[in-house]
């Protein structure tokens, strides 16, 4: 027997072919520096009842449809997953290269992805508990994930990291040795190296904390189609969203109160992550409304003005050192 310990795990993902669940046979990729995955594995079952067996209990169980999902968190290298999950990218490789990442929409058709519902690539997830004997291993590889919501995070004195939630049609298990895999030696980013605009060009150097996060709010379907799982998710209507906290003072309290908030006018603003020529990255956002700005009143302390802003639509600039993020 092999006790599984955290140290062992290891988490990465594979690119499919283009055509939906079927995987390219590439090596396996890196997330970033994974700190957790927390998969969902629900097997849906009918508890059923009838006349004649004279008891109370549940007569038969019968298995009706099987749902996979998870949520992976990870300290961010480069903007893959943002891509994934707002659907485009236009990459120019060079010394430094750049990466524009744009949102699709369901009329838009994807390079690397085929059939109907092929606006986003999908990726499996190889999920790898594992002790020293290759058999006792757990091995669980999550087939044809789509990119459900995104998130990257900051928050003072600390390095930021990303939440990839998404849902899988299937899951294969397994127990021989985990598939090699690398480490990222790429720099991670920190919360020092963050800057907010609001409007864009009018830097607010006293923020605290934020999240950004883009939400495809996929549709799922278990067709009558001889299958328990389900079938190609497909993306619905797209939310962004943008909380940040920052030091109130009178240089932009008055604007973003009564003229934001209370008045209603439409803004840009801009976050830049990183500071480095080649590794950076600027989200965008425009056409936004602020939906909430509070401002409590302490009897002590530095007061914090917490915003929520709903952006009519976004993107992600980004320069780094990888070439590309398409899988061929």
């Amino acid at each position: 027997m092999g006790q599984f310990l955290g140290d062992q795990d290891q988490v990465g993902f594979f690119f499919t072919s283009g055509t939906y669940a079927n995987a390219s046979g590439a090596a396996l990729q890196s997330f970033g520096l994974v700190q957790s995955n927390e998969p969902e594995d629900t097997v849906n079952i009918s508890n059923v009842r009838y006349t004649g067996t004279e008891s109370r209990d549940v007569g038969k169980f019968v298995t009706t449809s099987k749902d996979y999902a998870g949520t992976v968190n990870y300290y961010p290298q480069d903007f893959k997953f943002a891509w994934m999950a707002f659907g485009s990218v236009v990459d120019t490789s060079g010394t430094t290269s750049t990466h524009v990442i744009s949102a699709t929409n369901s009329d838009d058709g994807n390079v690397c992805a085929s059939g109907t519902n092929s606006t986003f690539v999908d990726f499996n997830v190889e999920d790898s508990h594992q002790v020293n004997v290759s058999g006792l291993n757990s091995i669980r590889t999550y087939n044809g994930c789509k990119v459900n919501s995104w998130s990257i995070n900051g928050a003072e004195d600390d390095l930021l990291s990303c939440e990839c939630s998404y849902i899988a049609q299937s899951v294969t298990p397994g127990s021989n040795a985990a598939s090699a895999y690398t480490a990222s030696t790429a720099t991670l980013y920190v919360f020092s190296d963050c800057l907010f605009s609001l409007p864009s060009g009018t830097v607010i150097d006293e923020m605290i904390n934020f999240n950004f996060t883009i939400n495809n709010n996929l549709k799922v379907r278990h067709y009558g189609n001889g299958s328990l799982v389900i079938a190609e998710p497909v993306p619905l209507s797209r939310d962004y969203n943008f909380d940040i906290t920052f030091d109130e003072n009178s240089d932009h309290r008055k604007t973003f109160y009564e003229t934001y908030f209370q008045g209603g006018s439409t803004f840009n603003c801009l976050l830049q992550v990183g500071t480095a020529a080649n590794n950076r990255a600027f989200v965008w956002m425009s056409g936004c409304r602020l939906s909430a700005d509070t401002a409590p009143t302490p009897n002590e302390g530095v007061v914090e003005e917490a915003m929520t802003i709903l952006p009519g639509t976004a993107g992600i600039n980004v320069s780094d050192t990888t070439s590309s993020y398409l899988p061929w």
